[in-house]
């Protein structure tokens, strides 16, 4: 412990050329003789306007090191381990201390790949190879298939191979992979068209990790970022924790060594580096636990690191013009910031694990792939269990289908389809976050809920629940998907998921799988030029021409601004069933209904009903659940900044 006379001193900041370096150990510093850490030069997100969005791998910059501080009595001496490397970080410690991984690019024009070193920061072997990105490793648990003598130790990763991009940015796409120890056997486990990234590993072997998603269903207008959690096999992808609670933004989960809290940053927006609120959920409970610890009214927090004794360090900086990011201990109970254990002039300091042998995590047996090998089966009890307030007010037995829709992204050289750059590689008025939405098909629900259904595996689909005019009566909040071979269960339509499901044997169930693994080749999708044009043109202009019946379609793309932009309700991309111009055509069949949004009576929306046959009905309720696309990727929104066609 320090004497007296050391206790009030901080740390003594790092001093750059050295190899070995000292500053004052922390009053605490007993809890942890060793922690690794990573400096990233705070420079790097400086003067670089439009090119630094606080996206995932916008954080990955030239100049970045991994740092071991081990305390020594009453000093700390901190080693900076990869001076050979352009740019190193990432560190993860094996589960009995002795091995360190860490994403690491040897020289500037390398990639960024997973490297192993001792310790001591000797030793260093590359693990991973082959095209794009790979980031993020991770010691996780054992893996066991059937046919397996033994199971095989596994570490996981975050990985652009794929080579899909996120087409609102242009920024790769991060997916997770899993592979043995030596890098061997690499597959991917992880197929949301969004990035998934800071995986972190349960103590029951599953990983946590923070996924971009989109907040509306079917729009992809918008991105949030939530806690999801799934096998190290890829299989039982589902949300973990802050599904639809604000702030937009979850990430950097870190799992304590008790096993009951999983700790995680806050933040409104994405920004360079990273920071925002700390907060936590119960592992019992982690829908219904979330607690803010320290807010950032002061200051920001990064990267959270559990203790061995229950305590907890985070990286920590002042709300100021030229803070740094340092380590702190901070009071788990209370948000309390203790004591500065590190700081380094220049440099932001986060990322921070114990050097320490920790709680290995539990083995996964996996089924994945042995009686399927290219498909999987959902089912779900009732889809009118659930939590969400749009699902709840929908009357028993209303429910009629379940419509899959896959999400096909964009890859890498396709762009967004835009005419305009910003000059920082993103898109100054980008299009859908996808390329397109394809149908994969429509299945029956059972009068008491459930439905039964076989799809294929290793691609990003979502779930529409349908009324019998096949119109979207609500939509899936996120992109999910099924393995080679899985069965994946759930109780309803986004339930809670700690509670346990009715005591009732689901008709869908007992009855054989509705088959949707339609051929790529055959997957339908629908947008505006191919599809929607051609119906207005021909049976509806004649009417709706500028001077006639409101509203004035005339042209191709006016038709399309007046329908989808000009506010007045006619086209809701994603809701066909907020939008009036649905509405006229299935509701007013008959003269049953007036239109809330014209100046029509009942004898004219007869006659709209009437001009389209059912199947044309249909295809436009399928273009607007499917978000009223102009022409593959391209959104309203993406119209309506270009000023013209595209």
């Amino acid at each position: 412990m320090p004497s007296k006379l050391l206790r009030p001193i901080l740390a003594v900041v790092l001093v750059a050329v050295a190899l070995s370096l000292e500053s004052v150990a922390p009053a605490d510093a007993a809890s942890y003789d060793e922690l690794i850490f990573v400096e990233v030069p705070a420079a790097a997100g400086q003067g670089q306007p439009g090119s630094m969005s606080g996206l995932p791998f916008d954080r990955y910059v030239d100049g970045c090191r991994v740092v071991r501080l081990s305390f020594r009595g009453s000093r700390a001496v901190a080693v900076p381990l990869t001076q050979e490397f352009v740019s190193a970080r990432d560190p993860a410690v094996s589960f009995d201390g002795s091995h360190i991984l860490f994403a690491g690019k040897r020289n500037k024009e390398d990639s960024w790949q997973i490297w192993r070193m001792d310790k001591d920061g000797g030793n260093k072997q590359l693990i991973s190879s082959g095209p794009g990105d790979r980031v993020s490793p991770l010691y996780v648990g054992s893996l066991f298939y059937l046919d397996d003598k033994a199971p095989t130790e596994q570490i996981c990763y975050v990985g652009t191979e794929h080579g899909w991009i996120e087409g609102r940015g242009k920024a790769p796409t991060l997916a997770l992979y899993a592979a043995n120890m030596d890098g061997s056997k690499a597959r991917r486990i992880a197929y949301n068209p969004f990035s998934d990234f800071d995986p972190d590993v349960l103590p029951d072997g599953r990983l946590v990790y923070s996924s971009r998603q989109p907040t509306e269903s079917g729009s992809g207008m918008r991105e949030m970022t939530r806690l999801f959690a799934v096998n190290i096999d890829g299989s039982d992808a589902m949300a973990y924790a802050g599904d639809s609670e604000p702030p937009a933004h979850k990430e950097m989960a870190r799992v304590d060594w008790k096993g009951s809290r999983v700790y995680f940053i806050e933040s409104r927006v994405h920004t360079w580096p990273g920071g925002g609120a700390l907060a936590f959920v119960s592992q019992r409970r982690p829908y219904h636990s979330r607690a803010v610890l320290g807010t950032n009214e002061k200051g920001f927090f990064h990267s959270p690191c559990p203790l061995p004794d229950g305590g907890l360090l985070v990286s920590h900086r002042a709300n100021r013009p030229g803070a740094v990011f340092g380590i702190h201990r901070i009071d788990p109970g209370t948000g309390k910031l203790l004591k500065a254990v590190y700081a380094s002039p220049a440099r932001h300091c986060f990322g921070t694990r114990i050097l320490a042998p920790h709680p290995t995590a539990k083995g996964r047996s996996s089924v994945v792939g042995f009686r399927y090998k290219d498909s999987g089966a959902f089912f779900c009890l009732n889809a009118h269990i659930t939590d969400r307030s749009d699902v709840k007010r929908l009357p028993a037995g209303s429910i009629k289908q379940v419509r899959v829709i896959e999400a096909v992204p964009f890859q890498e050289g396709e762009g967004t389809h835009s005419s305009r750059s910003s000059g920082h590689g993103r898109d100054e008025f980008p299009a859908d976050s996808v390329r397109s939405r394809r149908i994969l098909g429509v299945a029956p629900v059972e009068p008491d809920g459930s439905f039964h259904i076989r799809v294929p595996a290793q691609i990003p689909i979502s779930f529409q629940l349908l009324d019998e005019n096949g119109i979207a009566l609500a939509g899936q909040r996120s992109w999910t998907w099924v393995m080679p071979g899985e069965s994946r269960g759930c109780i309803g339509c986004h339930e809670d998921r700690e509670m346990a499901p009715p005591n009732h044997l689901a008709q869908a169930v007992v009855k054989p799988e509705v088959q949707l693994t339609t051929p790529p080749e055959s997957r339908r999708s629908v947008n505006y030029v191919r599809d929607i044009a051609p119906v207005i043109q021909s049976k509806c202009v004649a009417c709706h021409s500028p001077g006639g019946t409101l509203p004035h379609l005339g042209e191709s793309i006016a038709a399309f601004r007046t329908l989808c932009l000009d506010g007045k309700g006619y086209i809701v991309p994603g809701s066909a069933g907020k939008s009036a111009l649905v509405k006229r055509l299935f509701l007013g069949i008959g003269g049953k209904s007036r239109d809330e949004a014209g100046s029509q009576d009942a004898s004219g929306q007869v006659q709209c009903a009437l001009s389209l046959n059912d199947a044309e009905r249909a295809l436009f309720a399928e273009w607007v659940d499917m978000g009223a696309r102009y022409d593959g990727g391209q959104d309203a929104k993406a119209v309506e900044k270009r000023g013209g066609p595209l």
